[in-house]
């Protein structure tokens, strides 16, 4: 209630349900939680570490002798290349979905840095990847799938990932040649094959 100068009587300000509080991120973080974040059963289930090492192997950083920027963690790159692919982003979407959303941040850890990954660093690395870090990432990703030769290895590459492909922008991708449309696709099967992975270990499946 605040007092009008002019009349000198009293004006009853209209309510509010909105609450304001510093903390209010931390709050909804909670609730995110509280809700079921989706990234978080996907990190509960996948080794990102190994797959970040199997990158790091087969397609190890070029070292420039003079210096320049440090690099971001290869295991942080891989997790944002993931989610890429898993919905279907663009560099520059990608970039912004980084920036917007907090739960985004938290699984690729990201929280509290400021300096987020632009739509280049994001290009340059999955350059970097290429045709031949790709494959090694699909088979890094279905190894625990068949491990014990329980699960058709043909099937979780061609088949099967056409069926969850509408998640993930369809069967029909825009590249620019062969080469990247191969790296695409493949990167596209490794998601696939993740969320199968994430399913099974969730469904407490462990025989396959």
């Amino acid at each position: 209630m605040v007092t009008n100068p002019l009349q000198g009587s009293a004006v009853m300000m209209p309510r509010s349900a909105l609450k304001k509080d510093k903390r209010a991120a931390e709050y909804h973080r909670r609730k995110i939680d509280e809700l079921g974040d989706p990234l978080l059963v996907l990190d509960q289930y996948v080794d990102f570490s190994a797959l970040a090492d199997t990158v790091d192997r087969v397609t190890p950083r070029i070292i420039s002798p003079k210096g320049g920027r440090p690099p971001f963690p290869t295991e942080v790159m891989v997790r944002i290349i993931i989610l890429k692919h898993f919905h279907n982003l663009s560099d520059e979407k990608r970039e912004y979905q980084l920036l917007d959303h907090m739960s985004w941040q938290r699984f690729c850890r990201l929280t509290d840095v400021i300096n987020i990954p632009d739509r280049n660093t994001i290009w340059y690395f999955e350059k970097r990847i290429g045709q031949e870090g790709a494959r090694a990432l699909f088979d890094e990703a279905k190894h625990p799938l068949s491990a014990h030769k329980k699960i058709a290895k043909t099937r979780a590459r061609v088949e099967h990932i056409f069926g969850s492909f509408s998640q993930m922008g369809d069967k029909f991708i825009r590249t620019v040649g062969q080469l990247r449309a191969n790296v695409v696709m493949t990167l596209k099967a490794t998601c696939y094959d993740l969320q199968r992975l994430v399913y099974f270990r969730k469904s407490s499946i462990h025989a396959f």
